[in-house]
């Protein structure tokens, strides 16, 4: 993982390069990535930004695998939300991007509306 320190923001890079193709779900993965989410958006004023890389057009298994960890986040942190957007750039590359809040923001509707104008000029 990267961290990146912009001004008061924090970004995070997390890439996963399997060799191989996954046959099963790996539990501890995903129980890595549930804390994760859980801890970030505990501060209702983060959020988490994520598009599903379409270069090797395996976006739409990775958006599925999302998904999944995002639901069993919602089980376990009440506080978790997510709005998933998709659609094609001017370029013609697939974009599969959601963005996950806390839904005790005030500005749950702003992050929502900024994230998809942001995206429409992708």
């Amino acid at each position: 993982m990267i961290s990146y320190q912009l001004g008061e923001i924090n970004a995070f890079s997390l890439s996963l390069y399997p060799d191989t193709e996954p046959s099963h779900v790996d539990h501890w993965i995903k129980n890595t990535v549930i804390k994760v989410i859980g801890d970030i958006l505990e501060k209702d004023s983060n959020v988490i930004f994520y598009i599903c890389d379409s270069e090797d057009n395996r976006h739409d298994k990775r958006h599925l695998v999302f998904e999944y960890w995002y639901q069993k986040s919602a089980e376990v942190y009440a506080y978790v939300s997510k709005f998933n957007y998709a659609a094609v750039s001017e370029n013609g590359y697939p974009i599969n991007a959601s963005v996950l809040y806390n839904n005790q923001n005030p500005l749950g509707d702003l992050i929502i509306e900024s994230f998809k104008s942001e995206l429409d000029n992708f």
